[in-house]
């Protein structure tokens, strides 16, 4: 996982589950401006959080401490004028849990300026082009400011006089069967601190007509979660759900889509239309698919959660998706990626559902899954024995002296090497020789606990890097003992012995080299 994380464009740490700095790709330090090795055992919030949240105001903070995935949450960082796109994953790596930390920094793209003679020009000639104006609304007096864009997308001019905005002249403006929704919307994201919000609705034009609108928001708050001001963009939407309005168009599209399109009854949840695509993969023609619903085609899912995954389609332009099994007419299950839409059919609501077979993409997938887990273990382990090989065990040690350094403890470092071991490779061939390491690595193995890191340095010579040093002496005994136990292989009996030295941090060293160039010495002693 570090490997992939290293070579991603993309700023990505990787979090203890405590949300405490465990690793951060190049792309992260360069965005925070320090070095990895600055970081390590830090607390996230110092470093990559907006600083103007404590810590348990922090959106972020409270996910982590909740353990709950975060996708694309922006937040404006007052501290470092920026605004950041915060994605947060829970992950289990070797059985450890661990945090994959996206941050991407979208000022360009979302960063509003908050008065018109601050608007670059690039930007205004972008918002004229995209038919979209700027807007700030004060949410402790209500006032509101807009952008000659925003102005000029609703018919006026410039130099016209335009009526004072505010939150009730604005509500007058928007159409009468949305404005209820609209503002439900909102005050589902107050009630729950949200820093985003996006709405589609219709506003009045100048000239009487209405048009269709994309909003999107940041809301900014203060400490104790009272909301300041939403700051955000209005975009002209009406030619895009003209398109979708065309139902002949549409009607021709669908028939002819390779995807598999379905549409049902709102009431019955019984079909009444399957394209091409979904009549050639699911084997039903449309007589006998008229009475079955979408429940007859995903055994499993019930009707309760399939009834729930409905409402969050709240509207023509709202759509959900989620992942499932469907089920053909001869019995066969396949993959699939279900997306849904509420739509009119035929005068009646409906729903309208693309289904994705994805069979080919899970089994891409899996492979790319199982290649990365190859490659992996060809670069962190040792072919021959299973052990941590040079690369994993320097890795490890360097992790396991900063946490000791932290927590002020100590850890310890076991040089091993097989006595005469060149004998048995010259006396009875390196196939042998091949077996008597095996058998040495899995003995070895069985001493230590999963938290303690056996490896093959090279050759005969192995190492085990052990925190728990209450047990040092025992831990030598032990290794003694096993070497006084021959190895049996093919009827062979071959007495083994080894050369041992020790060292521990920080005693006897104080980093990674010294460490092993000390132990190295003492086994020789």
């Amino acid at each position: 996982m570090v490997n992939l994380l290293h070579s991603m464009p993309v700023p990505a740490s990787l979090l203890n589950p405590d949300g405490t700095i465990f690793y951060l790709n190049q792309a992260a330090e360069t965005l925070h401006n320090v070095e990895m090795t600055q970081l390590i055992g830090k607390d996230c919030h110092d470093i990559s959080h907006p600083q103007h949240f404590t810590q348990g105001a922090c959106p972020l903070c409270r996910a982590i401490l909740s353990k709950k995935d975060v996708r694309h949450k922006v937040l404006y960082c007052e501290v470092k004028k920026k605004t950041l796109e915060y994605t947060l994953h829970f992950i289990t790596i070797n059985k450890k849990p661990y945090i994959i930390h996206f941050c991407l920094d979208v000022t360009s793209t979302i960063s509003v300026p908050t008065h018109s003679d601050t608007i670059p020009e690039r930007v205004k000639l972008a918002l004229k082009s995209f038919k979209a104006g700027m807007y700030e609304w004060n949410m402790l007096d209500n006032s509101a400011y807009v952008s000659n864009e925003w102005k000029i997308m609703l018919g006026y001019s410039i130099d016209e006089p335009f009526p004072p905005v505010t939150l009730d002249t604005w509500k007058t403006r928007v159409h009468p069967d949305d404005i209820d929704r609209v503002m439900k919307n909102l005050q589902k994201a107050l009630d729950t601190h949200e820093e985003y919000i996006e709405t589609t609705h219709r506003v009045k034009h100048k000239e009487g007509h209405y048009i269709w609108i994309l909003g999107r928001g940041l809301i900014e708050y203060d400490a104790q979660h009272t909301p300041l001001r939403m700051i955000g963009m209005h975009t002209d939407i009406s030619e895009y759900i003209a398109l979708q309005q065309k139902s002949t168009e549409r009607r021709k599209i669908l028939d002819n889509s390779l995807n598999e399109i379905y549409i049902f009854n709102a009431e019955d949840l019984k079909f009444v239309y399957l394209n091409y695509g979904a009549k050639h993969n699911v084997g039903y023609s449309f007589t006998e698919i008229s009475e079955l619903t979408p429940l007859d085609l995903n055994p499993n899912i019930n009707k309760q959660d399939f009834l729930h995954i409905l409402k969050s389609t709240l509207t023509k332009e709202a759509h959900t998706s989620f992942s499932s099994q469907c089920q053909r007419k001869d019995g066969s299950i396949y993959d699939a990626e279900v997306y849904l839409q509420e739509t009119i059919f035929e005068g009646k609501k409906a729903y309208v559902a693309i289904v994705l077979d994805i069979t080919e993409r899970k089994k891409a997938e899996a492979l790319i899954r199982e290649q990365a887990n190859s490659l992996y273990f060809l670069a962190h382990y040792d072919m021959l024995t299973d052990l941590a090989n040079r690369v994993l065990l320097t890795e490890r040690l360097q992790q396991a002296i900063k946490k000791a350094k932290k927590s002020q403890s100590k850890l310890a470092l076991f040089f091993i090497d097989i006595d005469k071991f060149k004998q048995i490779n010259d006396h009875h061939g390196h196939y042998i020789g091949d077996q008597v390491l095996r058998e040495i690595a899995q003995r070895l193995k069985k001493l230590v606990s999963h938290e303690d890191t056996v490896a093959r340095f090279g050759g005969d010579e192995f190492i085990i890097l052990t925190e728990n040093i209450e047990n040092i002496e025992l831990l030598q005994r032990q290794i003694k003992d096993l070497f006084d136990i021959p190895v049996y292989i093919n009827n062979l009996k071959l007495p083994i012995n080894c050369s041992l030295g020790i060292s521990i941090y920080p005693d006897d060293a104080q980093n990674m080299d010294k460490l092993l160039i000390d132990a190295d010495k003492k086994m020789y002693r």
